[in-house]
């Protein structure tokens, strides 16, 4: 269009006379979109530059490709970059949220108003990310993999599974009557040294890392037991998830609490009755029936109940779901039960709320990310369907899985 008025300006003016014509022929096109507008004169005036060309013809590219401009600009990314890295530098692994977090005002987009996508900080890393060498930048790449189950703990499993289909027991069966609840801990720092331990610690399987530099001590992962194993330099708090009928609650027990242990029973389920109380007060019926692993004070080797916790389940008008046998329930079985997924979520958001000095504020701090991640998860995943998924974990872990992890 453009070329064609160029030709019907110059047969209708005077020879040469050239004031005016870009803006007579921007007044005559359209730029497509919505809403439409005219082009402005300067625009129209690069264009005619470019026919000059004696090669040039309609949709010809002249200099820049073009495209849709990049969301962030180069100073924002280069932020970015810097943030991730500097967090690994620290021991700390640069996940999206932490990324994000370091740099809140460089990472949010211009033109929404909102942070970046996880795939827009990807692509961002994986460019300007280096461990050492700036030609070898960052790849999501894998550390090491988890053993099998053996085939007699896969026999176990599949065992369980029978007996619990055998029960027949429906979903809405397990949302109405069943607590699922366990005793959990988490080993606070009290000083920046161990903060950075267990920041190694925490990396996961694969991470953010230059070919080439796999095995660098700042790319290796550090010892889990930083996570685990109390001392001088840190604080053990205990603490228990509440999943029933669609809610998760989550009550802090405390760093003197006795921990999986038959002495801590009585306190423990004091605590639940407490807390399911609470919940639903103005129900018809509670949730009654209490499943848990078959942890030291819940269980002792042979499967049988523990004194002091049948002691206070009675007490506090329970019953335990495999009564005080639960020798057919196989341990360390974290894919089958629901409280575990629970918690796997609760322990991915407190991940993502770690303070920087996190030394400091201990138990009391700690009190109130446990509050913060149980709203997310109540608001964010579906805990009203994953208390109605036992009968379907059985079915799978029997006829899909045959026993084996259903996890991936």
């Amino acid at each position: 269009m453009v070329w064609g008025l160029k030709h019907a300006w110059a047969l209708t003016h005077k020879c040469g006379q050239g004031y005016g014509r870009n803006t007579w022929i921007a007044k005559r096109v359209w730029l497509e979109g919505k809403p439409k507008k005219h082009p402005s004169a300067q625009g129209v005036g690069q264009l005619i530059e470019k026919m000059a060309d004696p090669e040039w013809f309609p949709g010809k590219i002249c200099g820049s490709l073009g495209g849709r401009p990049k969301v962030l600009s180069e100073t924002n990314q280069s932020a970015i970059a810097r943030s991730a890295m500097s967090l690994k530098e620290r021991g700390i692994e640069p996940t999206y949220p932490l990324v994000i977090a370091q740099c809140p005002n460089a990472a949010v987009n211009p033109e929404t108003s909102e942070f970046v996508s996880k795939h827009v900080n990807n692509l961002i890393v994986e460019s300007k990310c280096c461990d050492e060498d700036p030609s070898r930048t960052w790849a999501h790449r894998s550390r090491s993999s988890k053993g099998a189950l053996t085939e007699d703990y896969i026999s176990k499993r599949l065992q369980f599974g029978k007996h619990m289909e055998s029960l027949r027991h429906g979903a809405e069966w397990y949302f109405r009557h069943v607590v699922w609840t366990d005793v959990c801990n988490d080993v606070l720092p009290l000083t920046e040294r161990k903060c950075l331990l267990q920041a190694q610690a925490r990396k996961g399987g694969a991470g953010w890392m230059s070919a080439g530099s796999e095995t660098k001590s700042y790319n290796l992962r550090g010892k889990k037991e930083q996570l685990k194993l109390s001392g001088s330099e840190c604080q053990r708090v205990f603490w228990m998830p509440i999943l029933a009928r669609g809610k998760l609650h989550l009550e802090v027990l405390g760093s003197s609490f006795p921990g999986d242990h038959p002495s801590g029973m009585r306190t423990f389920v004091h605590k639940l009755r407490a807390a399911v109380q609470s919940r639903f007060r103005n129900e018809d019926s509670q949730p009654g029936i209490v499943f848990v692993d078959r942890g030291g004070g819940f269980y002792s080797g042979n499967g049988k109940i523990t004194s002091e916790f049948d002691a206070a389940l009675r007490e506090n008008q329970f019953t335990a779901f495999h009564g005080r046998d639960a020798s057919i329930q196989p341990g360390r079985c974290g894919d089958l039960w629901l409280h575990e997924t629970a918690v796997s979520w609760v322990r991915d958001q407190l991940k993502q709320t770690l303070p920087r000095e996190q030394w400091r504020g201990r138990e009391e701090q700690f009190a109130k990310r446990l509050d913060t991640a149980a709203e997310h998860v109540n608001a964010r995943f579906d805990v009203h369907g994953l208390c109605k998924e036992m009968p379907e974990r059985m079915r799978l872990l029997v006829h899909d899985k045959k026993g084996v992890s259903l996890r991936k």
